[in-house]
């Protein structure tokens, strides 16, 4: 018996178990089997250390290529899609006055079509819609570098008041602002304000440095300035790329002594040779008091000769209308209408120029949707310009080229309206103008295509916006909604010809302008179609005096005055400028 059986069984004697040295031998057999062979756990070994050693340089071998190769830029993915359909991307990154995701910035776009993909894949999932995933992550592509690229910029100028009489200064304060998400614009700095006289032409132009989106100035008027419609227009070098600009109206109109308020007011923008002209009068004190069923006289006058004066008398609430006819040879344009009334002893008026035109009528015909379609329904709406390019106030009718009228038209707003027609297959249409009387021209209207598309909005719900959308073709089409930039529906329409009616859930859309577009089955833009959405948004404010009294500090408007200074405290620029 060796020395480690003489251990065991000593060990065994102490702690009182019985040796069996038959068993001992079992056991030391049992072990002797299950000890593990060292061979084939040393092969396991090498096979595992050597196959993470070839992950782990197959990894360093990418991850070093990545690390030499820089992301491409907004521009360059930008050139790689465009190279993709150069006639659809054109199209579809047409640049307009709708806008983008402010969330998505420039940042994002320089790190690659990684990140694009993960703003497709989130946007998408926002939206509730049936439509082809290819195409629509193409459009939410192009969308954004878009708007990270030529994102729209809008001005808003402040007024404390609109009627100002010569030698006072009109006040104002700035805002500019990116138009897709109303904050401060960060592509401009310098804001280009003008003042034009009744005349069109500009009288003082200055410039101001908007810095955090927000400006102030103001235009000293001449002493000597005559009176009539005046217009204050600003804009930055960006909004002249789309040829926008802010424009407002403010009246002056110098008194002789100001102890009346008067207004007057023509109710239409053009009048022609025999037509009816009429005004509407309102006569208030200066204390804001209607002056009731006083008598005055109005008088018309062509080329400075008065040709017909007319009486008349204001009711309970300081209101009068005025009615004369004009020539039906007239000849001239320089007409003006004075309106004088005997108050306190002294004689008060008004004067307004005669907006007269005579043949010069620039109309301009716009299809829903952008085309007409030979035998589909069309909406086509119209705009009118006098020879001074203001609105002008028309009625007429459409014809076909045998003579026959199929139409009739009347602007209802601005010079603009529209009218409802099916243009015919091979068949071309013109209109002639009834009101002002003496126009002869006649304005021809586009030539309906053969085949096509026609996209119409019906008359918006509350909580719907219902798109008609009328195809000559067996195929499929697109149809998406954009609001500030951002895609908020879109829909694939099946592939037959006919009438199809897409109608858009518009509750949770903020308010304001939104863009409805049609592609057809090549994904090329169609037809267009601006809507307001959600007018029913309006901001209320309610204001609750307290318990604490609210006072006014500060000098008045007529302290200002005096001092040389007037205007509103708020509107006054923190630094000097020039106001010439």
């Amino acid at each position: 018996m060796d020395n480690k059986e003489k251990n065991i069984k000593q060990k065994l004697a102490d702690y009182e178990f019985d040796y069996n040295p038959a068993a001992w031998e079992k056991m030391e057999h049992l072990l002797d089997d299950r000890t593990p062979n060292r061979s084939y756990f040393l092969t396991k070994t090498v096979l595992a250390m050597t196959t993470l050693l070839i992950v782990l340089a197959m990894l360093f071998m990418q991850r070093n290529t990545e690390g030499t190769t820089s992301p491409p830029t907004s521009t360059q993915v930008f050139q790689k899609e465009k190279t993709t359909d150069n006639q659809a991307v054109a199209q579809a990154t047409k640049p307009t006055t709708r806008d983008l995701p402010s969330s998505r910035n420039s940042e994002n776009l320089a790190s690659g079509p990684q990140n694009l993909k993960s703003d497709f894949l989130n946007l998408a999932s926002e939206i509730k819609t049936t439509h082809d995933s290819s195409f629509f992550q193409k459009l939410i592509t192009q969308l954004t570098l878009h708007n990270e690229i030529a994102s729209p910029e809008k001005v808003y100028l402040q007024f404390d008041r609109l009627f100002f009489e010569p030698g006072e200064d009109i006040w104002f304060n700035a805002y500019l602002r990116d138009a897709n998400s109303l904050k401060a614009s960060p592509k401009s700095d310098i804001l280009y304000v003008e003042l034009l006289g009744p005349n069109g032409s500009v009288l003082k132009k200055i410039n101001l440095l908007a810095k955090g989106g927000t400006a102030a100035g103001d235009f000293k008027l001449e002493p000597n300035a005559p009176g009539g419609l005046y217009k204050i227009r600003a804009y930055t070098n960006w909004m002249r790329n789309a040829n926008d600009a802010f424009e407002r109206d403010v009246q002056v109109q110098a008194t002789v002594l100001p102890r009346l308020r008067m207004e007057l007011d023509f109710m239409k923008k053009a009048y022609g040779p025999g037509d009816v002209v009429e005004a509407k009068i309102d006569l208030n004190t200066l204390a804001n008091a209607p002056l009731a069923n006083y008598d005055f006289s109005a008088k018309a006058s062509l080329d400075g000769q008065q040709f017909t004066e007319v009486a008349g008398k204001s009711d309970a609430k300081g209101h009068a209308k005025v009615k004369f006819d004009l020539p039906k040879g007239l000849e001239t344009n320089d007409g003006l209408l004075n309106i004088l009334i005997s108050y306190n002893g002294q004689t008060e008026s008004i004067s307004r120029s005669i907006p007269i035109v005579l043949n010069k009528i620039d109309l301009q015909f716009m299809p829903e949707g952008g085309d007409m379609v030979a035998g589909l329904p069309a909406t086509v709406a119209f705009k009118a310009l006098n020879e001074w390019g203001k609105p002008a106030d028309i009625a007429g009718k459409i014809v076909n080229s045998k003579g026959v009228e199929v139409a009739r038209f009347e602007s209802y707003h601005q010079g603009m309206g529209a009218f409802n027609f099916t243009p015919a297959s091979g068949e071309s249409y013109h209109a002639v103008l009834t009101k002002p009387e003496g126009i002869t021209e006649k304005y021809g209207l586009a030539d309906a295509f053969p085949r096509g598309f026609s996209l119409k909005i019906n008359p918006l719900k509350k909580d719907e916006l219902t798109v008609e959308v009328n195809s000559t073709e067996d195929e499929a089409l697109h149809v998406a909604l954009v609001c500030r930039g951002e895609m908020k529906y879109m829909q694939t329409l099946p592939a037959r010809a006919g009438s199809h009616l897409v109608r858009i859930p518009v509750k949770s859309l903020p308010i304001g302008i939104a863009q409805v577009t049609l592609f057809d089955s090549r994904e090329l833009p169609r037809a267009e179609r601006l809507v307001f959405l959600n007018r029913d948004k309006q901001l209320k404010i309610s204001v609750k005096n307290g318990q604490r009294e609210i006072l006014t500090e500060g000098k008045s408007d007529h302290d200002r005055k005096r001092d040389g200074r007037a205007g509103p405290p708020h509107a006054r620029p923190i630094q000097p400028r020039r106001s010439g």
